[in-house]
């Protein structure tokens, strides 16, 4: 944390949970952005390696990154990713985006977003296979994108993303590539702290839902790029991938990935 800067508009939460390998990639992605008027909250999840080590380290030998560490004992990426966002508003931030710790973020990530932000209260983004993970074979730099793609299109159409009380259509905001206005954050409740085995839908779809009872300016954002490891694929497969997207309907096992 380099605490001389002013207080900064925007901020990026990235939720850690045992990501001691894959983390880096991710901090040195934010470091490279063309935007560098942004501030970043690491938020530990009671991390049972040492992600927070590794964390500290790497900031330590890259102090022109503006982030800091937080904790949250509290198992789920939801309760994570609102310690993180709660944090940032106390802060003075006016948006606060998310990206998780196994993604790397497009040079323009910061960008595309500020460009947005007198548009819309709420945005998500386009999510592709990072290529720099183990070398991914040619089918997964395909069946991600195109997973997601008709979760996006499941999503306009499902029940429980209609109804009277949302102010506009449903827009998919995945929560490893998506950033809401402060105000609207804190007046639609934010993300449910709650663990992934305990809510009834993804905690991104429930903050997305709750956004747009309060408002009607959800936007996708196809050059809001994010490039999101392939492993979630290679262990679950094509079927119980769709069905994690779908509605994380799935025994996730001992799998290590951050689905808390």
């Amino acid at each position: 944390m380099t605490g001389t800067r002013q207080a900064a508009s925007l901020w990026v939460v990235v939720p850690v949970f045992n990501e001691r390998r894959m983390i880096a990639s991710c901090l040195e992605s934010l470091s490279r952005q063309t935007d560098s008027d942004f501030r970043v909250a690491i938020v530990d999840n009671n991390s049972t390696d040492d992600s927070a080590e590794a964390v500290g380290s790497w900031l330590r030998a890259h102090p022109s990154l503006d982030a800091i560490i937080v904790t949250e004992s509290r198992k789920g990426t939801g309760a994570a990713a609102d310690t993180g966002f709660r944090h940032a508003i106390a802060e003075g931030a006016e948006w606060v985006a998310r990206t998780d710790a196994d993604c790397v973020v497009a040079p323009d990530w910061v960008d595309a977003i500020r460009r947005r932000t007198n548009e819309a209260d709420m945005l998500g983004g386009k999510t592709r296979v990072r290529l720099d993970d183990s070398a991914p074979k040619p089918f997964e730099r395909l069946y991600l994108p195109a997973t997601i793609a008709l979760a996006r299109a499941f999503g306009k159409v499902r029940p429980s993303n209609r109804g009277p009380e949302y102010q506009c259509p449903y827009v998919m905001c995945v929560g490893n590539n998506l950033a809401v206005r402060s105000t609207k954050y804190l007046e639609s409740g934010g993300f449910p702290r709650l663990a992934i085995e305990e809510l009834p839908i993804p905690n991104d779809r429930a903050l997305v839902n709750r956004v747009r009872t309060v408002s009607s300016r959800v936007r996708y954002v196809p050059d809001m790029v994010v490039y999101n490891s392939a492993r979630r694929l290679r262990a679950y497969g094509l079927r119980r991938t769709l069905r994690w997207y779908a509605d994380h309907s799935l025994d996730t096992g001992q799998f290590e990935v951050d689905v808390r």
